[in-house]
């Protein structure tokens, strides 16, 4: 656990382990010091942190809405049983948030949009997902630790799609920051994907 000034440990509620309970700090010092421990390489403790300012109630939707695109793309994987959070506690944080783009809009279609993954079998059905192929390509040199990365395709409902990142390596793909996502989903309003390679 990294510390971080004007904080006292506690437990943060059921499936949390320990982690700072930044009482007495108003909000803007609460964001500060979410920041600053992810700044300093923290990312899991920071998204632990957001996650229970936001259950203590001491954080807005619109905190979250600004936070959360830096910690998802900072954290490898920010969801699943590696991951900081579950796909439950982040699905949590976006049901608060409601959807939201990062960055310039870009066209999802007008009911579903084909996206890219690139995961081992047994997390196929994740919440990170590209909207295109070569951009999920990219992840598997960074993905080998986890099992065997394939890459998969599925039609994903709108209904499904939580928020939309701009990562700051999208432009590395060649297809640049106006066309390369990643889009965070709800599995559960995930068609079975197709292996496409």
């Amino acid at each position: 656990m990294a510390v971080i000034r004007g904080v006292e440990e506690r437990e943060c509620g059921p499936g949390i382990p320990a982690c700072a309970n930044l009482v007495r700090m108003d909000r803007g010092a609460r964001l500060n010091d979410i920041q600053i421990l992810s700044g300093n390489g923290h990312h899991g403790d920071a998204a632990r942190q957001l996650l229970a300012n936001w259950r203590a109630r001491e954080l807005e939707p619109a905190d979250l809405r600004r936070i959360i695109p830096e910690l998802w793309v900072s954290l490898n994987p920010p969801a699943g049983p590696h991951g900081s959070l579950s796909d439950v506690e982040w699905l949590e944080l976006f049901a608060a948030t409601g959807f939201f783009v990062q960055g310039r809009p870009v066209d999802l279609g007008l009911k579903e949009c084909v996206l890219f993954r690139a995961a081992p079998v047994e997390r196929v059905r994740g919440m990170s997902w590209c909207t295109h192929q070569r951009m999920a390509e990219g992840f598997v040199l960074k993905g080998d630790q986890f099992g065997k990365y394939r890459i998969w395709s599925a039609t994903v409902p709108l209904t499904a799609i939580r928020a939309v990142f701009h990562r700051p390596s999208d432009s590395f793909f060649g297809l640049g920051s106006d066309s390369a996502r990643e889009v965070v989903i709800d599995p559960d309003g995930l068609p079975e994907p197709v292996l496409v390679g």
